[in-house]
């Protein structure tokens, strides 16, 4: 229990609002979960501690958990039992015993972390005057504050679609806006307005045109048959759309560095002083320069390593692509003005985009037209 996910709980300031109701709940139900235990199907902790028992069966297809009672003194033993028949009673008491001391503790620790979360003043009326909070539990508590305070109001709802269609920052992982998706979409589960498929979807295209890099990918939703306009394959979609586009960024920084770094290494050196060869006429008669073997030059590299994943060639009609055999010398189908010699370092005013087969027919080449 020291380990709990959540501790402490997020704290909250001043009287709660839904959203931190909601996250407040979030957190206590993950830190009950974490606690293991066989009732209840074995698969949901003492998730029984913060929700209601009708939720309980709910969410496990009718397994009630039945907690488990105090056992009470140790077992005595029949002055004709066996050693092994003494050894099985005593461990199913052990067993028993911790799994009542197990449930109580995670009970009192959720409660005393949800009691420092929340400001007295707005569960005091719980309070008892001779024994405090000691007979409440934490469902009870979680029950009070949502039927004072977690009225969602239609400004609320307002609000929740506002930040729901907010600016989605490119910069940031895409997986930040499905995140934002899922908590507005719970937030207004069991309001009057829940958040269809269709209206998360028109609210979150509004978020990605605003971002300023999503409109080709927006046209191409667009165009698609509205049957198979659902969220899911909404997020495929985008997620796949904002890989390419990540792509073709890091492709165009690599292309510029590369092009770069092959200019300053072809800068010509500045030619010697004339004025030190007049001065020694007689070395420079004498002197003999031994002549250089004449060396090939190297060959033209096409291709280029997008973060040591992708490898990609180059041809100056089609831009870069996965075909590795398809680079300017090797292109079957040059455009007019086509370079053969053009590489990923010296485009010499190719495309910088990447060609993204989509059949196995050629397509026509817009050079040729």
């Amino acid at each position: 229990m020291d380990a709990f996910p959540h501790n402490p709980l997020a704290p909250i300031c001043g009287q709660p609002t839904p959203h931190d109701l909601l996250r407040l709940k979030k957190e206590l139900i993950a830190n009950a979960r974490s606690v293991p235990s066989d009732r209840g199907g074995g698969r949901h902790g003492h998730l029984i501690l913060v929700i209601t028992p009708e939720q309980y069966t709910t969410i496990t297809n009718g397994l009630a958990f039945v907690p488990r009672i105090n056992p009470g003194a140790p077992p005595s033993h029949d002055h004709n039992a066996t050693n092994a028949q003494i050894h099985a009673a005593d461990t199913a008491y052990q067993c028993q015993r911790e799994e009542f001391r197990t449930y109580i503790e995670v009970q009192n620790r959720l409660m005393k972390l949800l009691l420092e979360a929340v400001d007295e003043p707005f569960y005091s009326i719980l309070c008892d005057p001779m024994f405090g909070y000691a007979d409440v539990t934490p469902c009870e508590l979680l029950a009070h504050l949502t039927a004072t305070y977690g009225t969602i109001t239609a400004t609320e709802l307002v609000r929740n679609k506002a930040t729901l269609k907010a600016p989605w920052n490119p910069d940031e992982p895409i997986t930040t806006l499905w995140n934002r998706v899922r908590n507005c979409q719970q937030f207004a589960h069991d309001t009057i307005e829940p958040l269809t498929e269709a209206l998360i979807i028109l609210h979150v295209l509004e978020a990605l045109a605003a971002s300023g890099v999503m409109a080709p990918y927006i046209n191409e939703w667009q165009r698609r048959d509205p049957v198979t306009q659902t969220y899911a394959n909404f997020v495929l979609h985008f997620d796949r759309a904002d890989k390419v586009r990540r792509l073709e960024i890091t492709t165009r920084q690599a292309g510029y560095h590369n092009a770069n770094h092959v200019a300053h290494q072809a800068t010509p050196q500045p030619p010697p002083n004339p004025v030190n060869i007049m001065a020694t006429p007689t070395l420079q008669a004498n002197a003999t320069t031994p002549t250089p073997p004449l060396q090939a030059p190297p060959a033209p590299n096409y291709n280029v390593n997008v973060d040591n994943m992708i490898s990609m060639a180059y041809c100056w009609t089609h831009g870069l692509s996965k075909n590795m055999s398809h680079n300017s010398m090797t292109c079957m189908n040059p455009g007019q003005g086509h370079h053969a010699d053009a590489t990923i370092a010296n485009m010499k005013g190719g495309p910088t985009t990447i060609t993204i087969r989509t059949d196995r027919r050629r397509p026509n080449n817009p050079r040729n037209n």
